[in-house]
């Protein structure tokens, strides 16, 4: 089972963990976890259940067989969240020129007053 050692080494690798700190993360003790991570022992079933609830993006197909992607969807790239977030911005500006826009209507129309139940939908 060295390479199932070695997916859960690259899970904690991922997750920027000391031995300790993926032990605590995944509720193990300590000197059990550096034993299945250097090899020393096979991991239980217990652990590897204990992986897959705590890191619940990680696939089970690929942890035990070793077959597929290390997520059960593969994350999206830097740049494909930078370039969602910019049209999310795009989206909010519109919006709130749409709404500044129709707070002036409402103001030109009513002498610069706003009734209570205006205010709430256009500040």
């Amino acid at each position: 089972m060295e390479g199932l050692r070695d997916r859960i080494n690259e899970i904690k690798d991922y997750y920027r963990l000391s031995n300790r700190g993926f032990a605590e993360a995944v509720g193990g003790k300590p000197a059990a976890t550096n034993n299945y991570l250097n090899g020393t022992k096979e991991p239980s079933l217990e652990f590897v259940d204990r992986i897959l609830s705590t890191y619940v993006d990680i696939s089970a197909e690929w942890l035990l067989r070793g077959e597929g992607s290390m997520f059960k969807e593969d994350k999206p790239t830097d740049e494909a969240l930078l370039k969602e977030l910019a049209e999310i911005k795009v989206k909010l500006l519109v919006k709130e020129g749409v709404v500044k826009e129709l707070r002036d209507m409402l103001l030109e129309k009513n002498g610069g007053v706003i009734s209570d139940d205006r205010k709430s939908v256009v500040g």
